[in-house]
């Protein structure tokens, strides 16, 4: 009796294990849009350097881009970001962008009560219900739609945990509780449901904006979260327009609609469906393993001679590695740009995955520096190939290059964007690179592998298996 009731019981858990970590996915994840001409697209980047005097200096473009499309919205407007909050911002290290960006958004509302605007959020900014923010509360009552992403309805990225909170935790979510444990990132009290269900390690990690304007309609993607705490971070984006932005909206409406649990009457004007030809400058949207299918192709494709550069927050899916690995050995000039890993909101890392993955790459030969952070990060997530006849291809966004950002376990968006190198974005793009890898004076940005090289094979090995098994952040 006690040996079938067992052999039930793990055969439940297994059952909800495996469907949860396989189940057919939403029509809001892994989407690829088709090819648009790029029209006036803008590399836009965030970055604190060093100068002549030793000196940290910062260049600020996202948030002030976001308040550009903010501003000029008349019809319809869509803020689709992980972050949003002030909590666990320093005033004196810290700029208020999200009272920034909430007074913006309620004025155009004011001035414009026809705009139909909506901002959807990752639960962490409520702490999976256990506070509801006052700047969301503003919002709503300024006739600003909020909306949560319905994380549950994804695939677990952290089965070996998710299974049991899908079990014995979920099944109570609508209970009302009263907050009584620390909070890591706010002053206000949170509940252990909250903590429980922040081990799931599932987000909707997208950062997008579009909206329309009085010459058409323009798109944010980027990597830059709207968050006060993230406002030193370094970041880097692309601002789109006309098709290209279209095809964001209609993007980020599916997603909507999951969200709401229906569709909403919206839809964007539908514009010439003729794609550019392939030997023009061209461009599409992903979200999620399109994502990952599209980096790892360009890796894959890059050849003797030709040159490819990554600027990344976390680098650790092994499908990616495994890529660089043999574009190395055939002759591809890389050189890879991370982020060591040592800080994260106030508290200390300890470097894991990047300077792991970095001790593979570096004893494979591939060279490769840090980003030289002050307590910030260097939040970029950039993949880009200049090749032999000087056609260049750039891969950008939200998406850490990991397992669960391209996966399909968190939401995310990025777009490709491929053109001759004298394209005004790929230009920025390679000379803010090239400025970075190699500090030219008065322009300090990065340090050499040894720096912060980490050769401990247990390290690695803790890498390995929490990239593995899923209990990790990456």
């Amino acid at each position: 009796m006690v040996t079938g009731l067992i052999l039930i019981l793990l055969a439940v858990v297994l059952g909800v294990g495996l469907y949860h970590r396989y189940k057919p996915l939403p029509a809001a994840v892994a989407m690829e849009s088709g090819w648009f001409e790029p029209g006036d697209a803008r590399f836009l980047v965030d970055h604190r350097y060093v100068d002549a005097r030793g000196r940290s200096r910062s260049r600020r473009e996202l948030v002030a881009t976001m308040l550009e499309l903010i501003r000029g919205a008349q019809q319809r407007l869509v803020m689709d970001m992980f972050l949003f909050n002030p909590d666990g911002s320093d005033p004196a290290k810290h700029l208020p962008v999200t009272e920034t960006l909430t007074r913006a958004l309620i004025e155009r509302r004011r001035q414009c009560p026809g705009l139909r605007a909506t901002v959807l959020v990752d639960p962490i900014n409520s702490y999976y219900g256990a506070h509801w923010p006052e700047h969301l509360q503003r919002l709503e009552a300024a006739g600003v739609e909020i909306l949560e992403t319905p994380l549950a309805q994804l695939r677990d990225s952290n089965p070996g945990w998710s299974v049991f909170w899908r079990l014995l935790v979920q099944p109570w979510s609508r209970w009302p509780q009263h907050g009584w444990l620390p909070n890591p990132i706010g002053p206000w009290p949170v509940t252990l449901r909250s903590w429980l269900t922040l081990i799931n390690f599932r987000a909707n990690h997208r950062k997008v904006m579009v909206a329309d304007s009085g010459d058409g309609w323009r798109g944010l993607v980027s990597s830059g979260n709207p968050h006060d705490a993230s406002s030193a971070h370094s970041n880097a984006g692309l601002l789109v327009s006309g098709q290209a932005a279209l095809a964001l909206l209609d993007q980020e409406q599916t997603l909507l609609a999951w969200a709401r649990g229906f569709s909403c009457d919206f839809r964007a004007p539908s514009g010439p469906s003729t794609p550019p030809a392939a030997d023009t400058p061209r461009l599409r949207l992903l979200t999620e393993s399109r994502i990952r299918e599209a980096s790892v192709a360009l890796i894959n494709s890059a050849e003797t001679g030709e040159k490819l550069d990554l600027a990344l927050f976390y680098l650790s899916h092994r499908r990616v590695i495994k890529a660089l690995k043999r574009a190395h050995s055939r002759g591809c000039r890389l050189r890879v740009l991370l982020d060591p890993n040592k800080d994260a909101f106030g508290r200390v890392k300890g470097g894991l995955p990047n300077r792991q993955v970095a001790l593979e790459l570096n004893a494979h030969g591939i060279p490769v520096r840090w980003y030289r952070t002050h307590g910030e990060q260097f939040h970029c997530k950039l993949v880009r190939l200049e090749r032999w006849d000087a056609r260049v291809d750039l891969i950008l966004g939200s998406a850490n290059l990991t397992r669960r950002n391209l996966d399909d376990l968190n939401l995310e968006a990025g777009c490709e964007l491929v053109g001759n190198e004298k394209l005004p974005a790929l230009r920025a793009t390679g000379d803010w690179f090239e400025r970075c890898w190699s500090n030219p004076p008065g322009f300090q940005c990065s340090v050499p592998y040894s720096a912060w090289a980490d050769h401990r094979w247990r390290r690695y090995l803790l890498y390995r298996v929490t990239e593995f098994t899923g209990w990790s952040s990456y």
